[in-house]
């Protein structure tokens, strides 16, 4: 394999490289704000954050 030239080869070349995860995809955002965008207070977001990461993969 030829060093990578671009940020687009370093990706497919990262890609290749290894298998994928296998890992839930979740976006924080959806989380993270609450009804009006009001930002929760940060111990209640770590709690969620720690409920989500805590749920199996698959």
């Amino acid at each position: 394999m030829t060093p990578p030239t671009s940020h687009v080869d370093d990706v497919t070349a990262h890609r290749e490289a290894r298998p994928p995860a296998r890992l839930p995809l979740i976006h924080l955002d959806r989380h993270y704000w609450r009804p009006g965008w009001v930002a929760p207070d940060g111990a209640e977001f770590r709690a969620e954050v720690s409920a989500l990461a805590a749920r199996p993969a698959g």
